[in-house]
């Protein structure tokens, strides 16, 4: 791992795969910053909206690391990766995101006409083109234990940019369960009737058990993405 990547040397490794579920830009950036490395994931963000200083942002929030020089740090590697990221997606040693800015491929997501159809487009497992290990990554890893993917996290993803993997994490950490299960076992975790969300900081007492299958509303648009970004960008600099 290079310097300008120290501030991340606790993140899950870049060739452990992401899981193959619906995941917002915030989980994505929460527990898996290094998999930004794979192309798709890298132009998924960059194609609604997120910008270097945005994605460093929140990469550092979520494991309690915003600070001036970290950020700093981070947006520089940033900016290296996404020349890198697509000279390999476009095949073209000359990229720039500003020359191919009118690319389709670059183009915001737009209404797929359904919530379902709209859920479709932040599923890691249905995305087109695939999300594939950068040509670097020369031995995938197998699925990351929970365990290994929340470590260093120290803030998780909340609102509408908790998704099912977030709810399945906390469920697997609130019960002490995080180093048996991998993240192939999400589905399994979320679709299991004996199991609902757990309590978080803040939630009244007496709540409803929630089960945890069930995505936010926004996913159910095409600018789940963008929402993230938005509220990322709502935070004000520390310093």
């Amino acid at each position: 791992m290079s310097a300008t990547d120290a501030t991340l040397s606790n993140a899950v490794a870049a060739a452990h795969p992401p899981p193959q579920i619906p995941m917002s830009a915030m989980e994505l950036l929460t527990y898996f910053p290094l998999q930004l490395r794979w192309p798709e994931l890298k132009f998924r963000l960059i194609r609604n909206g997120w910008n270097n200083g945005q994605i460093a942002k929140a990469q550092l929030i979520a494991r309690g690391a915003y600070n001036e020089p970290a950020f700093t740090r981070r947006a520089n590697a940033l900016r290296q990766a996404v020349g890198t990221a697509g000279q390999e997606k476009f095949n073209d040693p000359q990229f720039s995101v500003h020359t191919y800015r009118n690319d389709p491929a670059l183009q915001p997501f737009t209404d797929q006409g359904s919530p379902a159809a709209n859920r479709a487009l932040y599923d890691i497992s249905r995305a087109n083109p695939p999300v594939l290990p950068p040509a670097s990554i020369h031995a995938p890893l197998p699925a990351a234990t929970l365990e290994q993917v929340a470590y260093g996290v120290t803030t998780h993803p909340t609102g509408e940019d908790a998704g099912i993997f977030t709810k399945a994490m906390l469920w697997a950490l609130y019960y002490g369960v995080a180093g048996q299960y991998t993240t192939d076992d999400i589905m399994h975790i979320v679709n299991n009737v004996n199991n609902f969300e757990v309590p978080r900081p803040g939630d009244p007492a007496g709540l409803p058990r929630r089960r945890m299958n069930v995505l936010p509303g926004e996913a159910g648009t095409h600018r789940w993405d963008q929402g993230g970004r938005d509220r990322v960008q709502a935070i004000e600099r520390p310093w």
